[in-house]
């Protein structure tokens, strides 16, 4: 069996042809995994050698004879002894593997605290701007439902008039999944989203997305709230307290309902 190689100057070659830090991330990533996956093989290989038993001769008649006496009512020195050949032969067929991953690892790390400065620049900017600073684990809001309800959901609120229309990526830009997976890789602004309505109708969207699981409940009005600017431009407020007093004064909420059935959240 030919074992595949990984060479670091041909990673830094492929990784210099993309465009983007996140995918510059999610390749070496993908590198790490198929290296440690081979390495798995040759260890597993290596555990099933056999190590024929171990001979020690000299030209000293006596030494030999020393030797033999005290090995001989030992029945695990072989053993032992192939076993550390075995673990020898390991850590030098292992040594540019794992050089390989040192290296590698420390080049994802890198890419990483880019993407982190970019998005810490980001937000001082738009902090800057507007007076809104969004803090949400890596600076994403967390979706449940999947991406197809996630870009239906967008297209469904610009159609009512409640936000404008976003491109694809603007919208996935500012969401992770449940295990804080990004829906795509490009590296655009996250410019907050408008909402066009009442802070009010915001608030029962929020709380109607997490009472279908759609989104984490706890923390929903902080996280979201973060993401979107009201119709004049400016952050929300004490979005918790509002959902109530739309609710119970006009349809509002059963409109807002209507059209996340319609999407199956």
């Amino acid at each position: 069996m030919e074992y595949e190689k990984f060479g670091y100057a041909k990673l830094i070659e492929a990784v210099n042809s993309l465009e983007y830090d996140e995918e510059r991330v999610k390749y070496i990533s993908n590198e790490l995994i198929r290296c440690r996956s081979v390495m798995l093989d040759i260890r597993n290989d290596i555990r099933k050698l056999e190590v024929k038993p171990i001979a020690i001769t000299t030209k000293n008649a006596e030494i030999n004879k020393m030797v033999e006496e005290s090995l001989k009512d030992d029945s695990h020195f072989n053993q032992d002894v192939g076993r550390e050949i075995l673990n020898i032969i390991e850590e030098k067929i292992c040594s540019p593997y794992n050089d390989f991953l040192l290296k590698s690892d420390d080049l994802k790390k890198h890419y990483e605290h880019c993407i982190e400065l970019q998005i810490k620049l980001f937000h001082i900017k738009q902090s800057d701007k507007t007076g809104v600073t969004k803090k949400s684990k890596n600076g994403r809001m967390i979706w449940k439902a999947g991406e197809d309800k996630l870009l239906r959901l967008h297209s469904a609120l610009h159609k009512e008039e409640l936000t404008p229309e976003y491109k694809k990526d603007e919208i996935l830009n500012h969401y992770v999944d449940e295990k804080f997976h990004r829906f795509t890789y490009v590296n655009i602004p996250m410019e907050p989203f408008s909402w066009l309505e009442s802070d009010s109708s915001f608030s029962i969207l929020v709380s109607e997305l997490a009472e279908r699981g759609a989104i984490p409940k706890q923390t929903k009005f902080k996280t979201y709230g973060e993401h979107f600017l009201n119709n004049k431009g400016k952050s929300f407020k004490n979005l918790s307290q509002k959902k109530n007093y739309t609710d119970n004064t006009n349809n509002t909420g059963d409109y807002i309902r209507q059209i996340l059935d319609k999407i199956e959240i």
